[in-house]
């Protein structure tokens, strides 16, 4: 029953055409479930290549974000390691881009991007993979992951509430079907991670996020999904003027549905753009691919970054963090900054999501419940007022073993 509602909903809201193409996808994607089981497994006999590295990011070809799996294959590819490092993605651009750039890079889909994963010993993803999963049998598979988080994840997610077998099995099998997952922490906080995923505490790798290593030094990002006429604008801001970052978490609720981020929050970003060109500040809002705010023009003091975009080039310009329940803030308490949390729908959004933690408990920085304190707050920051630097060094030791900009040596050291 719940799976033709989904199919009369498909079909009332894309049309015909995206019903046939979608329903064929759905379909052949389960037909072809149990022979590529068997492909894979197969595969995992034929021996492969010492020291052949193959690494990529889990969005499909999609705009994603700054990932593990990028920070690490630009600063290996920097070192002297005798491994072989190849990058395979679905972007074409992005292929090119690393190429040019004398780095190794196929398509996932090409002649040589097939034979890179069917012979790699070892192979990185965050998150997902953007290449064909029964190609690894056999390779050794590190899950780099994007985020320690507040809101549930792996099986413990709203996601697998209502799984059918065949999605719990797939995703067992497949999405989850990792050999060594990277993490921050052995402390509970970030450590759940690891238990929510089910991954033995053995297969763990307590080395930090190498995308974090842009904090501590100059990583020559390429440009890789990065804005950088944001990151050239944000350069010419006086020292004595306060950027902050907002940076909101999406909510699935709202998708397909008229609330949108500003009817929420009753931000009203005129209001805004006078409140912070009276305080000599700036506010970069970093939006979800999914969001959007029409008339960007309009405010001079609101500078909107571009979706889908690297965030972690324009955080080291940030003087102030606004968020929600996004994990960014987690990696963010590097720079020992101050942060404001914005958390205006917390009872709807526990109830829906989940919370691994009482928010309160983690979360070291100013809290505004509504657009009125979220102002105050930012006016407190503009004028130096700093008083959570106790708690930020508690909630940073909880969820960062390591401090010290060299995610990337150590991903590297524990693998060979």
């Amino acid at each position: 029953m719940k799976l033709f509602h989904r199919a009369a909903g498909l079909l009332r809201e894309e049309g015909v055409s995206q019903f046939f193409r979608k329903s064929h996808c759905f379909a052949v994607k389960r037909i072809l479930y149990i022979p590529l089981l068997i492909f894979r497994w197969t595969l995992g006999l034929l021996p492969r290549k010492t020291g052949l590295w193959v690494l990529g990011d889990g969005y499909r070809g999609r705009s994603r974000r700054g990932e593990n799996a990028k920070y690490l294959f630009l600063q290996l590819g920097q070192r002297d390691c005798t491994e072989q490092l190849v990058w395979v993605s679905k972007d074409k651009s992005e292929v090119e881009l690393l190429r040019n750039n004398g780095y190794t890079s196929y398509h996932a889909r090409s002649i040589h991007g097939t034979y890179a994963l069917i012979r790699a010993e070892k192979i990185f993803c965050t998150n997902g993979m953007d290449f064909a999963w029964w190609l690894t049998g056999g390779a050794e598979i590190i899950q780099l992951w994007h985020a320690n988080t507040l809101k549930k994840m792996g099986w413990d997610g709203v996601k697998h509430r209502s799984d059918t077998p065949y999605q719990k099995s797939y995703k067992k099998r497949v999405i989850y079907d990792w050999d060594k997952l990277v993490t921050t922490s052995i402390n509970p906080p970030a450590d759940i991670i690891r238990r929510s995923f089910g991954i033995p505490e053995a297969n763990t790798i307590v080395t930090g996020y190498p995308r974090t290593d842009i904090f501590y030094k100059n990583i020559d990002h390429l440009g890789m999904s990065v804005d950088c006429d944001l990151i050239g604008y944000l350069e010419g801001i006086p020292a004595d003027e306060t950027v902050f970052m907002y940076a909101p978490t999406w909510r699935r609720s709202y998708q397909d549905s008229d609330r949108n981020l500003l009817s929420e929050t009753e931000l009203n970003l005129q209001k805004v753009n006078m409140h912070l060109k009276k305080n000599n500040s700036y506010l970069i809002v970093k939006l979800h691919p999914m969001s959007s705010i029409s008339n960007q023009d309009e405010y001079d003091r609101l500078l909107f970054a571009e979706p889908g975009s690297d965030p972690y080039p324009v955080l080291k310009e940030v003087d102030c963090l606004i968020t929600d329940y996004s994990s960014l803030y987690i990696d963010y308490l590097l720079l020992d900054c101050p942060i404001i949390f914005f958390p205006y729908d917390l009872p709807e959004y526990t109830e829906q999501e989940g919370l691994y933690y009482t928010y309160e408990s983690v979360t070291p920085g100013f809290i505004a419940n509504d657009s009125t304190e979220l102002l105050r707050h930012m006016n407190r920051i503009s004028h130096g007022e700093d008083p959570h630097r106790t708690e930020r060094k508690v909630i940073r030791k909880l969820f960062h073993d390591q401090t010290n900009g060299k995610s990337a040596d150590r991903v590297y050291d524990r693998l060979t």
